[in-house]
């Protein structure tokens, strides 16, 4: 290890390092032995998003002069800050880097671009085979199909099932006193 240098910069000035406040600029420099390879946390990781159709890791500041006024165009900046930060995470072990790339997230935004479009066209492939399967289907399950779809803008690669009630056939009256006798015996 190196020895300790005998002035250390603070600012535009230098300091003993023989002084206290010197020692203890010292313990807050880097050394020069120091290798960032062998220090990788914290590390930032990042995740991409969908947003209006479009998948995104960050955002850009938008255009000023296209505000009407100052106060718009600050809230447009905020909006952007907002989603830049839900795009990134700190980890600070490898405990937690492995909990987080199982989570999505990616080391470099890149590789959360990638793995946000594997994914999207994953859904899409899925969709279309499910779209093909679903000519064989009667009217009625085509029917039942549509109304999903019309239900959510996604696209569904598969169709949620759909809860279905039995009814045997009598009054409530009589399902209510049956279901009272039961509790009591």
């Amino acid at each position: 290890m190196a020895s300790m240098p005998h002035f250390i910069p603070w600012g535009p000035h230098e300091v003993s390092t023989k002084t206290d406040f010197g020692k203890e600029l010292y313990k807050h420099e880097r050394k020069p032995d120091y290798n960032p390879q062998n220090h990788v946390f914290p590390m930032m990781m990042y995740k991409a998003h969908e947003v209006d159709g479009k998948i995104m890791v960050m955002d850009t500041y938008p255009k000023s002069f296209r505000y009407s006024n100052m106060e718009m165009y600050r809230m447009a900046c905020e909006a952007v800050d907002s989603f830049n930060l839900s795009c990134q995470v700190t980890v600070y072990s490898d405990a937690e880097h492995t909990a987080k790339r199982a989570e999505g997230w990616r080391d470099d935004p890149k590789e959360a671009y990638d793995y946000a479009m594997a994914l999207h066209d994953e859904v899409l492939r899925a969709a279309a085979e499910r779209n093909y399967q679903d000519r064989n289907m009667s009217e009625k399950a085509k029917g039942e199909i549509a109304a999903a779809e019309a239900a959510t803008p996604r696209l569904l690669p598969e169709i949620p099932e759909q809860r279905t009630v039995k009814l045997d056939g009598r009054s409530k009256e009589a399902r209510a006193l049956k279901a009272a006798q039961a509790n009591e015996a």
